[in-house]
């Protein structure tokens, strides 16, 4: 431990002491959180340097361990507790405030007890400092799971390295593989986004870190544009949702069926006696419901609505008719 941490565990140490004079070690210890031998080791080496202007023999702090009882002299100056500087009073408001707005039981309100009294005991300079910063900033931590995404997400922008991920659309409610290249990362609502080019189509868009399934480091390096300003998307907010417009009943054959399942997560899925499913898709585009099915082949079919199946047919007569072959 260095010599500024050490000086700051005694001074923090000080007025727990001064208002109960001898105290037992292991009253202190527990109220503390630090070992008895610690205290006894860093009250010892440190607290008789401590003292104020002008550093007479009686304005120095005088030790006293007599067996397990501990005691201090000339220490006025140590009544209270030493005040949080503006920088330590935000990052512990900060952090607890994380906690709190994540409700998670039982800590919610333990966390909000916590919040109220170190607001309390910081000096109304700094208390209206806190107060004001807490109306502009928010610092919800993610989920565990989404925590973890989104460390790999920093690491691949620090690295300047492509990032292979799964990601699930909620728009057309399906996951896909992707590779992008992450150019920032920044928090809304308590939600974490990442503004990263995306393949093959080669444009910049925004992705919830939470959506990401699975994602690995890839080896490729870019560049990331000069121009580009993450706070512009902050500002902007999280991007608008794509909004499903078409439902479809599409009917998977048994062979096909696990697959669908994994392909449409969020769907609606009915089992059929023979194996198959049937599984309700929701899309924002017809074009893209339509690729779709013909990846699938003969193992899906159009149950409704009424003409996708036709407009399925049509999609295939052309793309045949491309390479010189009959539907």
């Amino acid at each position: 431990m260095g010599r500024l941490d050490r000086l700051r565990k005694v001074l923090a140490l000080l007025p727990v002491v001064q208002a109960s004079q001898g105290i037992r070690l292991a009253d202190l210890s527990r109220q503390t959180g630090i070992a008895p031998e610690e205290i006894v080791s860093d009250l010892a080496h440190a607290v008789n340097l401590c003292g104020v202007p002008p550093y007479s023999p009686v304005d120095f702090v005088d030790l006293e361990i007599e067996g397990d009882r501990v005691s201090i002299r000339f220490a006025e100056s140590f009544r209270r507790p030493v005040r949080l500087t503006l920088g330590e009073a935000l990052a512990l408001d900060m952090a607890l405030a994380g906690w709190e707005e994540l409700g998670e039981e039982p800590f919610a309100a333990a966390v909000a007890s916590i919040r109220r009294k170190v607001r309390e005991a910081l000096s109304p300079e700094v208390a209206e400092e806190v107060e004001h910063a807490g109306r502009r900033i928010s610092a919800v931590p993610p989920p565990p799971r989404a925590a973890r995404l989104l460390a790999l997400v920093k690491e691949a922008l620090a690295r300047q390295r492509e990032l292979e991920m799964e990601y699930y659309s909620a728009g057309r409610g399906v996951l896909s593989r992707r590779t992008i290249r992450p150019y920032g990362v920044y928090e809304h609502a308590g939600r974490w986004y990442v503004v990263a080019w995306s393949g093959p189509s080669g444009e910049v868009r925004t992705f919830r870190v939470d959506r990401i399934r699975t994602a690995e480091i890839g080896k490729a390096e870019y560049e990331i544009p000069e121009e580009f300003d993450v706070s512009r998307y902050r500002l902007r907010g999280p991007p608008e949702p794509e909004r499903p417009s078409l439902e479809a009943r599409i009917r998977f054959r048994p062979d096909a069926a696990r697959f669908a399942r994994d392909r449409f997560p969020a769907s609606e899925v009915r089992e059929e006696e023979d194996g198959s499913v049937v599984v309700v898709v929701r899309a924002s585009e017809t074009a893209w419901l339509v690729s779709e099915l013909l990846r699938w082949g003969e193992d899906a079919r159009v149950l409704d609505p009424p003409g996708l199946e036709e407009t399925v047919r049509e999609r295939a007569r052309r793309t045949l008719a491309r390479y010189g072959s009959d539907a």
